[in-house]
């Protein structure tokens, strides 16, 4: 069965038609469906002569199931003259507008809240590896300086259409990430890599309340403190190296 045959079969099925919210999955799976049905490259180990890396990172896509998602997560290699050691670039940015919630016994009256979500993230750092397998994968090990900008914003309605309060909160982080990863060969400059990183950062965050219930209606509130978290699988990217 060619290509486009599988695309067809593809198009009908039901179930990509469940998940046709999860963009990221989509194009992962059609990207891999290109990468098994065109003719294989006679070598399909990790191509050490290269010296840039280009990847699209689709796990902030995984993480999230809800509507009105946006994201785009991109990383840069720069390699030296073994082609397994690099310096790293990366850039994310992910919206989510959580929309609407029934919010009763959160405010005095039965109604709903309306909130949104962003981060920036921006990393810079550096990583060393060795391939396995016969070459057809790489581990790779290194650490990554980050720095990042949660925003956050919600505001609350009565039944009625009223203004409860609404209120929002910028959350800043910056700190150091050791990572670990293992990234395999589809055919030679084109892989597929999975990460696992140890964030260790303080973070600084600065929350606005406006409230006509308060005096004054506008509260400004301070908090400070240091955020640690592993993630089993951090990011999963498919990339091309030249």
């Amino acid at each position: 069965m060619n290509f486009a045959q599988q695309l067809k079969m593809i198009t009908k099925s039901n179930f990509l038609k469940k998940i046709e919210p999860f963009c990221g999955i989509k194009i992962a799976i059609l990207t891999l469906f290109v990468f098994w049905d065109t003719p294989t490259f006679a070598q399909k180990n990790i191509d050490t002569t290269a010296r840039w890396e280009i990847g699209y990172d689709i796990m902030p896509n995984l993480r999230s199931i809800s509507t009105g998602k946006m994201s785009a997560s991109f990383i840069v290699k720069r390699y030296g003259q073994s082609g397994l050691n690099a310096w790293r670039f990366k850039l994310l940015f992910f919206g989510n507008n959580i929309g609407k919630q029934e919010t009763e016994g959160l405010i005095d009256s039965s109604g709903y809240v309306d909130s949104h979500r962003s981060i920036w993230e921006g990393r810079v750092g550096r990583e060393w590896g060795r391939t396995i397998l016969s070459g057809r994968a790489k581990i790779f090990w290194g650490s990554d300086i980050v720095y990042s900008l949660t925003h956050e914003s919600a505001e609350a309605f009565t039944n009625a259409g009223d203004s409860k309060w609404d209120r929002s909160t910028n959350t800043f982080s910056y700190g150091i990430s050791p990572l670990l990863g293992l990234s395999y060969a589809f055919k030679k400059g084109l892989a597929i890599s999975v990460e696992t990183h140890l964030n260790l950062y303080p973070t600084f965050t600065r929350r606005r309340v406006n409230d006509p219930t308060l005096a004054p209606n506008t509260v400004t509130f301070r908090q400070n403190g240091f955020d640690y978290q592993l993630n089993a699988v951090d990011m999963l990217y498919i990339s091309l190296r030249f």
